[in-house]
């Protein structure tokens, strides 16, 4: 007799040897350390279970359906910005350059920057 499961949501754990189930909760791992490291993004994450069914027709019949399982995830994106000038590159290329040690003025060039004082006369 042929180990057979029903295609229901409870056979899914038992589909290919539980590889669909170990899929469900390593998409759900990651989902679950995305919240952990980013509690601050208030996105919903998503996690989602598609299913394909196609036919195979023999002899003008039905014979089988191959059924294709896919889980995905989707977690907001990270965004983040730093300014940049625009200089020649060595080959002579225009190309964007930024400063590490000041990411918000790349026209920097010195440790701190250097206040403006008036002169007294």
């Amino acid at each position: 007799m042929l180990n057979e499961f029903q295609l229901s949501l409870s056979g899914l754990v038992e589909a290919k040897g539980g590889l669909v189930a170990r899929m469900f909760d390593q998409m759900m791992n990651r989902i679950a350390m995305d919240l952990r490291s980013a509690p601050d993004i208030p996105d919903r994450r998503k996690l989602t279970i598609t299913i394909h069914c196609k036919p195979i027709i023999e002899d003008g019949e039905l014979a089988d359906v191959v059924t294709e399982i896919e889980i995905g995830h989707k977690i907001p994106h990270r965004i983040t910005s730093i300014r940049c000038v625009v200089k020649k590159a060595a080959n002579g290329a225009q190309q964007l350059f930024f400063n590490m040690d000041s990411p918000d003025n790349p026209q920097q060039h010195t440790l701190l920057p250097i206040e403006e004082r008036e002169v007294k006369s």
